[in-house]
């Protein structure tokens, strides 16, 4: 049976939304990038805990505890090497992202971006905070969001294994999308609207080294769903 889809509004009608318009383009804007396939990859860095401000050891050879999966990864230059992403808030990880480098180090933290594999569906539903497959996507009664999740140290392993491969990273700019926003605009949206807004941090980072993996074909995100896109062999 073929899978339902959602339809578009009509040209005529979607060129009447700008964002000089009273009306806020951003729900079709949501709607037509939804059938755009957009890459998977998951980020993972090392946070030290709270109670260690001084790292012993150094930043690339620290095992990586945290993680995120991110449908807004892009690269934006090759000279020099930068990677564009965004991050929901309020996020640990962005925290950790966008603070200035410490008395040990002149630069901002360092972290990895791999790119996914069709193989590796449960890894971008794990560090999305999904069910892994074929269990249902919804959290357990025992769940406590508010507490950050404990990854287990062999999904940063088997991660490395079947994808197409990583970045090395590190920070060289961020930017707080929020306040971007024109000044006409905001008052147009009022205090209160602005407020229930979901906020974003846009993130541009060099790359210091690329990793190619094993992996075949490559994991997208399109219409709300994760698709697998096979090479050509």
């Amino acid at each position: 049976m073929p899978r339902p889809r959602t339809l578009l509004r009509s040209w005529p009608a979607i060129r009447q939304y700008s964002t000089r318009s009273s009306i806020d383009p951003s729900s079709v804007q949501r709607e037509l990038f939804r059938r755009v396939a957009q890459p998977v990859a998951v980020l993972t860095a090392h946070i030290p805990p709270h109670s260690s401000s001084t790292p012993t050891t150094p930043p690339n050879e620290q095992e990586h505890n945290h993680g995120a999966t991110l449908s807004s990864l892009t690269s934006i230059s090759l000279s020099p090497p930068l990677v564009s992403f965004s991050l929901r808030l309020p996020s640990r990880l962005a925290s950790h992202l966008a603070r200035p480098p410490n008395t040990c180090s002149t630069q901002s933290p360092s972290f990895k971006l791999h790119l996914l594999s069709p193989k590796q569906e449960d890894l971008a539903r794990l560090f999305a905070r999904q069910a892994l497959l074929p269990h249902p996507a919804l959290p357990s009664a025992d769940t406590d969001w508010s507490i950050e999740p404990k990854f287990d140290s062999r999904v940063f392993r088997e991660i490395e294994e079947n994808g197409l491969g990583s970045l090395e990273c590190r920070i060289v700019k961020s930017v707080d999308l929020w306040d971007i926003e024109e000044t006409g605009q905001r008052e147009n949206h009022g205090k209160a609207e602005k407020g229930q807004q979901m906020k974003s941090q846009l993130f541009i980072a060099q790359v210091d080294k690329v990793e190619l993996g094993e992996g075949k074909g490559s994991l997208c995100w399109m219409e709300q769903s994760y698709r697998s896109v096979e090479s050509k062999e």
